[in-house]
């Protein structure tokens, strides 16, 4: 996803938490000896329990590293700027989100995830523009977070990576996973499809679903984009 990277300087204070909290902030060394369910368990206790804190302009969360301007950093640029300057405009690309990534919190960690009030949501986000957009259809504020969260942090930056690709002469494909009967579209709905599988008590809408995501995986690492629909352009359809 063309978004989401963490700053390194972001990453060292989470580090330091960690290694703080395991009081072995003087010798980091010793990760290699600790309990590998520790550590997890031990950076949990470091981050917010809001769920939504991951998702916010802070960008509290475990992620890719923007380490371009470190010694032996990995990434070369931030992946928007690549899909921009065309460098890869040789390799065709799949953007894949569903439509209510983040809305698996409203009703499974509820009372962390409630902001409360859709006010707080204007202190969230610095701006009320926004928030009409999202306070329709009877919605509750953990509602309207869920959804607005989804398109902040995920549905916006793969159109944004979809549309920036072929801007830069590459091939770009846009795929919204919706919800069918017995399942949810929410973050991680479509790894059934990704990996080939097929959920135990799966619904045949589930199954038809998870089977196109899967064939559409498959045709884009064979070679055969011509079996996905028609990619995205840069010119509006409405």
């Amino acid at each position: 996803m063309p978004s989401r990277l963490v700053p390194a300087w972001g990453a060292e204070e989470r580090a330091l938490a960690v290694l703080t909290a395991l009081g072995i902030q003087d010798a980091p060394e010793q990760l290699l000896n600790i309990d590998a369910e520790l550590l997890p368990e031990t950076m949990s206790k470091t981050q917010s329990s809001d769920p939504g804190a991951a998702h916010g302009v802070d960008n509290e969360v475990i992620a890719i590293v923007d380490d371009r301007k470190q010694p032996n950093g990995v990434l070369a640029d931030h992946p928007m700027t690549v899909l921009e300057s065309g460098r890869r405009r040789d390799v065709d690309i799949l953007f894949i989100s569903t439509t209510h990534e983040t809305g698996w919190w409203v009703p499974h960690r509820t009372e962390d995830f409630d902001p409360g009030s859709t006010e707080s949501l204007v202190e969230e986000f610095a701006t009320r523009n926004l928030i009409p957009a999202y306070d329709v259809d009877g919605r509750t504020p953990v509602e309207v977070r869920g959804a607005l969260l989804t398109d902040f942090s995920f549905t916006l930056p793969q159109a944004r990576g979809a549309l920036a690709h072929p801007a830069a002469g590459g091939s770009a494909h846009l795929l919204a996973v919706g919800s069918v009967e017995g399942a949810h579209a929410v973050h991680g709905t479509e790894m059934y499809g990704i990996v080939g599988q097929i959920r135990r008590d799966a619904s045949g809408e589930q199954v038809l679903r998870d089977t196109f995501d899967r064939d559409a995986l498959l045709a884009l690492a064979s070679g055969n984009s011509d079996e996905l629909r028609e990619p995205v352009t840069t010119i509006p359809t409405t």
